[in-house]
C-alpha cells in the first residue's frame, strides 16, 4: 500500500511510502536507515552506481520515533541542493528523488535535527 505526498523543494521532491521497514546501514543502531537507490520504488535496493536516466532516489526511514530530517546532495558540478527540513513519522519510508543526468560523482548527506546522520557517495555513469 502506498500513500503519496509530493512537495517540490529547491532541487528535490518528497514521496511518502508506507509499509516498508529496511535493514542494515551504519545508522541502523540508532533506528534510522538512509540510502541511495537507482529506482524510486519502495522495495528498491541500496546502491552506489546508477546509469544516467535512472530514477536516482535518496531514501530515509526512522524506525522508532518521529524526527525532522533533510537530505542534501552535492552534484558533480559542485552545486549543492537540499530539501527543506521535513517531519518524518516513525515507520514511514521517505523517498527523495535526485533529479540529474550529470555523469560523475555525487555526495548525499542526511541530517536529523542539526546532526549529520550519514554520508553516502554514489556515481552516475553514462
Amino acid at each position: 500500500m502506498k500513500r503519496l505526498k509530493t512537495t517540490i523543494g529547491t532541487a528535490m521532491a518528497i514521496c511518502v511510502c508506507t509499509g516498508l521497514l529496511g535493514t542494515g546501514t551504519a545508522s541502523a543502531a540508532h533506528g534510522y536507515r538512509a540510502y541511495v537507490s537507482c529506482a524510486s520504488a519502495a522495495n528498491s535496493k541500496s546502491t552506489d552506481t546508477c546509469l544516467s536516466g535512472s530514477s536516482v532516489t535518496a531514501f530515509f526511514i526512522s524506525r522508532t520515533v518521529a524526527v525532522r530530517y533533510r537530505v542534501c546532495v552535492k552534484y558533480p558540478s559542485g552545486v549543492r541542493g537540499c530539501t527543506k527540513r521535513r517531519s518524518a513519522k516513525a515507520g514511514l519510508l521517505y523517498a527523495n528523488p535526485i533529479p540529474s543526468d550529470q555523469v560523475g560523482s555525487y555526495r548525499a548527506v542526511w541530517y536529523v535535527g542539526d546532526k549529520k546522520l550519514r554520508v553516502r557517495l554514489f556515481t552516475i555513469t553514462g
